[in-house]
């Protein structure tokens, strides 16, 4: 029963906890001496599984605010976050206290943990910054998960920002305008009054690869004129109701913020990011689905080893479903061949070139949702497409970090 405790549950109630423990005592003593014995062995054993997990740092507290002072040095000196060079500063544990950024020039790496707030406050301050990346970091449960005023040139990549009132604040109501800023690669889910604000003259921030999910506004962004896509591809939005008639994974309809905004090339589905990073300088994957994907991973076939193999599963309920894939064209040169289910499942409305240009290319496979093996691979003359037993030789290796916390 231990193992199914919500650690963030119990973490920010342990007065409950107490509670619980109380009224457990209670209903013991009301039994018979054996029950009451009985009980007791209980509790303790209970106390004593608790007693254990209690000791175990679920997140670290300062109890304050950690600074990232102009000179490089983090206060206070035990905060969860080192640097090794006072440019790149990585998170060691979870932290629960906003961080005020006071130096420019720097880029903050979440690793992956959590920035976990109480509801109010700013998770991170990058007020007056200028060229400050933020990545992989989970921030939720604050009043401003990112916060930006008068702040130039920043990039906001990779994150989860989730549960937060405003997910990210640009500027404020009558000042601090952030402008040239990018804000691509993140998931703000469920914040419970704006995914993102755009405030005073903040304008010509770039801002797409998003995933905004369930947010009271996914957008308020009142005045002036901001960038939604990247000329290709913008941003996946859940109450978005277009249509995708010529299935490359893109609405044949805009997405209209306001009269000034629009995201001309909304996703259909969720948008993922893999770094492949074993290969030469490493190399980056993207992907666009409205199915859950898990597992994904490059390897490369052992027979012929200049050969990549690019696998991943998917999961989805009904209907129809669809991957639009973006592949690095020095990671696997196109053509592509899809396998799903090891050929049993039939490939929908395969497009093998959606879009294309010196670097990479674009390709889009439908399928029935249900849950799928997929498997992309060069393409070969059919004679020569590697059988179950083959493909079985191939030397998997994690060499991906997905850009998803």
């Amino acid at each position: 029963m231990v193992t199914k405790i919500n650690r963030r549950f119990f973490h920010n109630n342990y007065n409950c906890l107490r509670v619980v423990l109380s009224l457990e005592r209670v209903e013991i003593l009301g039994r018979n001496k054996a029950g009451l014995a009985s009980g007791v062995w209980v509790l303790l054993l209970f106390l004593a599984v608790f007693g254990v997990v209690l000791k175990v740092p679920l997140v670290k507290s300062n109890s304050g605010t950690i600074y990232i002072r102009p000179d490089g040095s983090i206060e206070p000196s035990d905060a969860p976050i080192s640097t090794l060079d006072n440019i790149t500063y990585t998170f060691t544990n979870h932290v629960n206290d906003p961080i005020v950024v006071e130096r420019s020039n720097i880029i903050i790496d979440g690793a992956g943990y959590a920035l976990q707030g109480n509801g109010s406050g700013k998770g991170m301050n990058l007020s007056g910054r200028t060229n400050v990346t933020v990545r992989n970091t989970q921030i939720q449960d604050f009043e401003y998960g990112i916060y930006l005023y008068s702040s130039d040139h920043n990039s906001i990549s990779g994150n989860s920002i989730v549960n937060d009132s405003y997910g990210i604040m640009l500027g404020y109501i009558l000042d601090g305008d952030s402008c040239y800023n990018s804000i691509s690669g993140n998931t703000i889910t469920a914040n419970n009054e704006d995914g993102i604000v755009l405030c005073h003259e903040s304008s010509n921030n770039t801002i797409y690869h998003n995933n905004f999910a369930d947010n009271t506004k996914q957008v308020n962004s009142p005045h002036f004129e901001n960038i939604w896509d990247n000329g290709i591809e913008g941003n996946y939005w859940s109450n978005f109701n277009g249509t995708d008639e010529n299935y490359d994974g893109i609405g044949d309809s805009w997405y209209e913020i306001d009269e000034n905004n629009t995201d001309h090339y909304p996703l259909m589905g969720m948008f993922y990011s893999y770094d492949v990073f074993w290969i030469d300088l490493g190399f980056t994957v993207t992907l666009v689905s409205n199915s859950t994907v898990s597992n994904f991973a490059v390897g490369v076939w052992i027979e012929h080893p200049e050969n990549r193999i690019i696998s991943f599963d998917v999961t989805g309920e009904i209907g129809y479903g669809f991957c639009r894939l973006c592949i690095p064209k020095d990671l696997m040169a196109p053509p592509y061949t899809v396998i799903i289910d090891n050929g049993e499942t039939s490939v929908l409305h395969y497009n093998k070139a959606v879009f294309d240009n010196s670097t990479h290319g674009w390709i889009y496979f439908g399928y029935q949702q249900s849950e799928h093996q997929l498997i992309v691979i060069p393409e070969f003359p059919s004679f020569l497409i590697p059988p179950l037993f083959m493909i079985a030789t191939l030397l998997a290796v994690i060499v991906y970090k997905k850009r998803e916390v």
